[in-house]
């Protein structure tokens, strides 16, 4: 089976899995159905909040795009998810210091997301800054920096299908 025809399993992790990684998964979602790339994406977070809804600028912030976020709730990154996963997607160095501390095989499998930010929109970047507690307007900052993170990623993907 080749590449393109692989499932991409993928899990997006944050803090508090309630506005970064679920605003990611369900971005990426759409992003990866419209660019026909097979895939099972799901969220988590390291502070194992559990059946939390996302804050509700987040839900906002992807309303606005069109994309509904209000069935979401918060689980935890535990290593039964992040094994399954052929990709793990954090949100800044310390989720990757976190997943390798407690599984250090996983360490290959981890994407720093904010390294696919373009440059010359964003500068470089230390980690996709948390909007949690913050205005709206700082959910659309962070919903915007995720989308062009995860176009980046896809066009990766898409030379490599070729």
């Amino acid at each position: 089976m080749n590449e393109s025809q692989q499932n991409h399993r993928i899990v997006f992790v944050c803090s508090g899995n309630i506005c970064r990684s679920p605003m990611a998964a369900v971005i990426a979602m759409k992003k990866f159905t419209e660019a026909n790339i097979p895939h099972r994406i799901i969220s988590a977070g390291t502070l194992g909040l559990v059946n939390r809804r996302a804050a509700e600028h987040a839900i906002k912030a992807t309303e606005e795009i069109g994309i509904d976020l209000a069935a979401h709730r918060s689980q935890s990154a535990n290593s039964g998810i992040l094994n399954l996963a052929d990709v793990i997607v954090v949100m800044s160095p310390m989720h990757t210091r976190h997943i390798v501390k407690n599984t250090p095989a996983l360490q290959s499998k981890i994407l720093e997301l904010w390294r696919l930010a373009p440059i010359d929109k964003y500068g470089r970047l230390e980690e996709i800054e948390d909007p949690v507690n913050k205005d709206l307007n700082k959910f659309r900052q962070c919903r915007d920096l995720i989308s062009d993170c995860l176009d980046a990623w896809i066009e990766h993907i898409k030379r490599h299908q070729q």
